[in-house]
């Protein structure tokens, strides 16, 4: 849908969508108390499938996008990112490729990563 509408330029494409801190409140168990945390936040979204291609992600194009979320962490100082488990359900990729790139541009600059996984159904 998003390419239908042309927002979407090229693969490889990398799209920051931040949030003020007053659009990001939630309520938050820091030890036993629970308190009131806002902060920033940002969705980074990474284009790294060709359109008509689902089951495929391209491990270059995904290598320039983790790149570029890399030096956006870095400059920004960000504390984490979240990411879903890439490669689950893609017939081309094997999730120790997408690992190796994870740790080439992410735990090798300190930035802390957590991987969601799905269930296996």
């Amino acid at each position: 849908m998003v390419v239908k509408f042309g927002c979407i330029i090229s693969i490889s494409s990398f799209h920051i969508v931040d949030f003020d801190e007053q659009d990001i409140s939630y309520n938050a168990v820091i030890g036993n108390d629970t308190d009131l945390v806002q902060g920033k936040e940002s969705v980074a979204l990474l284009i790294a499938q060709r359109k008509g291609r689902r089951d495929e992600i391209d491990l270059h194009h995904l290598s320039e996008c983790f790149s570029r979320l890399a030096e956006y962490a870095v400059k920004n100082a960000s504390v984490s990112i979240h990411m879903p488990r890439y490669s689950y359900g893609m017939c081309n990729v094997k999730w120790y490729s997408v690992e190796r790139l994870i740790r080439k541009y992410f735990t090798a600059k300190s930035i802390p990563v957590y991987i969601y996984y799905f269930q296996r159904k």
